[in-house]
């Protein structure tokens, strides 16, 4: 979230984006003992937006920390940060459905407490995408400023023959049709 100016809001974003990393190891582990204990494909499958989130997450950081030492790179805009948040939360949820519907198909009971266990990592990320893109939906809806320039409106004057009329109701001198 580039937009946040303050140190509280910084630390809150590589923490968060932090977490994204660190929670792929563990469900590494798990999700792949989940899939082939199981031998079904989900929850396994859900190593793959975990991947994309830890490949995210460490660019992001990675770009912080190069703009923090004084590049002028910026590879990524607050709308391509934007978009993929909101893609990787719709592909954490299309994952975490079909293994949270596979899983009571499972009749081994430790199997599907692993599962389970196995998709809580994926529900951290899943919330953590959702809390950066809301909050960017927020911000883009609060504020004037767009990163989707390109998408707004140009702003088109009045005809010169309406603009008498148009400022005399704006200044209060309306004069009501007869």
């Amino acid at each position: 979230m580039s937009h946040s100016n303050n140190d509280a809001g910084t630390n809150s974003t590589v923490f968060l984006r932090r977490i994204t990393i660190l929670t792929f190891p563990p469900a590494f582990i798990m999700l792949i003992i989940a899939g082939v204990e199981g031998n079904r494909v989900f929850p396994a499958l859900g190593l793959i937006p975990q991947a994309a989130s830890v490949i995210f997450g460490y660019s992001l950081l990675y770009r912080e920390r190069v703009i923090a030492l004084g590049s002028p790179i910026r590879a990524f805009s607050p709308s391509n940060i934007f978009c993929v948040d909101i893609a990787l939360s719709i592909w954490y949820l299309g994952f975490l459905i079909p293994t949270w519907i596979a899983l009571p198909w499972q009749r081994d009971e430790p199997l599907i407490v692993l599962a389970t266990y196995a998709s809580v990592f994926m529900m951290v990320n899943f919330g953590i995408h959702v809390y950066f893109a809301a909050a960017e939906a927020l911000h883009i809806i609060t504020s004037r400023q767009t990163p989707f320039k390109s998408l707004s409106a140009e702003y088109t004057p009045l005809n010169e023959a309406y603009a008498d009329d148009y400022s005399n109701i704006e200044e209060g001198h309306a004069v009501l049709p007869q």
